[in-house]
């Protein structure tokens, strides 16, 4: 391979890296403004209908979003047909939570603030189909400026509000401008492509069901918030909430590299792959060197970031980085069996995977409380890359 394709791939990862923590850094900050101005009860509350809505409109998108981005790595043939139903589904399944929502204020719960939030989820699903496009049509670029443009409209916004606006209701409107704007950057054309009408709905959704079945494995596991919650109750839901959602950066690290790989994986190219895994290895090594730097640190910056009320958060903090290190090889193993054919297998995996997690979870929020429910995560994540590090070593060099 030339050196030049080398820098290609490893260009895209860095461009779709730096732009997804740039995004998540900005959401993680906008999460510690609004954790600093709610108690962590009422914190712990909203991470829990965030994670129940994202998970709506994830069982909606049918695995089409990533389905999507392996067919447009190859051609854009039904592309169009997938990203049509893609919007019709997902936008039926916010109006459904929606209502649902709308009937939760009738009856008194405390959620008129969040009823916003749906139309973000349209609009978060609609971004990130397109950006799924643009990545597997090497448009990196671009992805990476609808993904930070989005965020830091969220961002404004939400500083610009009127402070007489709850920061509740301030958090929901700013996401849904910001989205909206991501919508917009992010707008893929894709050409009409003869013999589309060849693929009915039926085989479009049973190619996308594999990558489905994985997406909701890995979104089954977000499930840890309601579980602590419910085992545990709200306050120490709040506690791990927090560390758990503030992490994003890091996890980022891994989600990235996957995604990369993939549309590589599609087409074969095994030589890029190659540099990709090379430099998937010199991440996970500095990710390592990271976490150690930074351990004695923890208890000193998370009282200084979020309050004393929050000091508990640092143990569990130092758990998840854990996990979080030993989610990146696993987490391309998984792209690039994804890419060459093998959805199958990883969706079979994933499903095994949330098995596993969520009595750990359950377990160990019952008696660790919030570390204890790290601790779980954390073993799943070690049990993740044993099994595709066990597969990456049967299929011998590429």
């Amino acid at each position: 391979m030339s050196p030049d394709r080398g820098r290609s791939i490893r260009s895209a990862f860095a461009a779709l890296l730096v732009a997804r923590l740039a995004s998540s850094l900005l959401q993680a900050g906008l999460l510690v403004t609004l954790a600093r101005e709610v108690d962590p009860k009422t914190f712990g509350s909203v991470a829990a209908f965030i994670v129940i809505i994202t998970l709506g409109g994830a069982v909606a998108d049918l695995g089409l979003e990533t389905a999507a981005l392996r067919q447009s790595a190859v051609n854009l043939l039904f592309v169009g047909r997938m990203r049509r139903l893609h919007s019709a589904l997902v936008g039926s399944a916010c109006l459904v939570m929606l209502g649902v929502s709308a009937l939760g204020v009738i009856l008194g719960l405390d959620l008129l603030s969040l009823l916003p939030l749906m139309l973000w989820v349209y609009l978060e699903r609609r971004m990130s189909f397109d950006i799924g496009l643009n990545i597997g049509h090497q448009r990196t670029l671009r992805a990476g400026v609808a993904l930070v443009g989005a965020r830091m409209v969220t961002v404004g916004a939400f500083i610009l509000l009127p402070i007489d606006v709850s920061p509740v209701l301030a958090y929901s409107l700013s996401s849904v401008l910001g989205s909206g704007v991501g919508v917009m950057l992010a707008k893929f054309h894709v050409p009409p492509s003869r013999g589309a009408a060849d693929a009915t709905v039926k085989q479009v959704l049973k190619a996308a069901n594999p990558f489905w079945r994985a997406t909701m494995s890995g979104l089954l596991r977000t499930l840890d918030v309601l579980i602590v919650q419910a085992v545990s109750g709200q306050g120490v839901s709040g506690i791990y909430a927090l560390p758990s959602r503030a992490i994003a950066p890091m996890r980022l690290i891994a989600t990235s590299i996957s995604t990369t790989a993939l549309p590589y994986a599609a087409r074969r190219d095994y030589a890029r792959l190659r540099t990709l895994e090379r430099t998937m290895l010199v991440a996970l090594c500095a990710a390592i060197a990271m976490a150690i730097a930074g351990w004695a640190f923890v208890d000193d910056f998370v009282v200084m970031v979020l309050g004393e009320a929050y000091e508990p958060s640092a143990d569990v903090l130092r758990v998840l980085i854990i996990g979080v290190v030993l989610n990146v090889p696993g987490a391309f193993w998984s792209g690039v069996l994804q890419g060459t054919g093998h959805e199958q297998y990883v969706a079979r995996v994933g499903a095994l995977l949330v098995v596993v997690f969520l009595p750990l979870v359950a377990v160990g929020s019952a008696l660790g409380g919030a570390v204890g429910a790290a601790t779980g995560v954390t073993a799943t994540y070690l049990l993740q890359v044993m099994i595709f590090g066990t597969q990456r070593v049967r299929t011998g060099k590429w």
